[in-house]
């Protein structure tokens, strides 16, 4: 699993940002990453990058400012995850796009001990999820 190089942590002097610019240039770090290490694929491939892009820029439009802050990183076959968390609520949501159009990408929602997958994912089906978390 590679992390992107999150230069836009919490704690930096890029509180200007919207929750949706901190996200996607963490997902465009993920493009800086060396091509694979001993564990795998760093990189993401083209099909999760542009899986992940669409559904966040069609997610974005629907939900602007209220569009929350992910963590991003790839897995060790270039698929990408996007993981918004709030360990205050016990409240988690992990979109998993996979690194090709073998297998399906997926939304794993969690609250308590309350966690299930969807496997209809869509922007909409996005856009459910993270209304969910927000009002957790």
């Amino acid at each position: 699993m590679a992390l992107s190089k999150d230069t836009l942590s919490d704690n930096s002097s890029h509180s200007n940002f919207s929750n949706f610019t901190i996200t996607v240039k963490r997902i465009l770090e993920l493009l800086d990453l060396e091509a694979e290490d001993d564990y795998g694929v760093l990189q993401p491939t083209d099909y999760a990058f542009k899986t992940v892009m669409n559904l966040v820029l069609e997610t974005y439009e629907i939900m602007g400012n209220n569009f929350p802050k992910a963590w991003v990183y790839t897995d060790e076959f270039g698929g990408i995850t996007l993981e918004w968390s709030n360990r205050d609520k016990d409240c988690a949501i992990h979109l998993f796009c996979t690194a090709n159009s073998d297998k399906k990408a997926h939304i794993y929602h969690q609250r308590d001990n309350d966690y299930a997958v969807d496997y209809e994912v869509s922007s909409s089906r996005l856009i459910y999820w993270l209304n969910w978390f927000n009002e957790a």
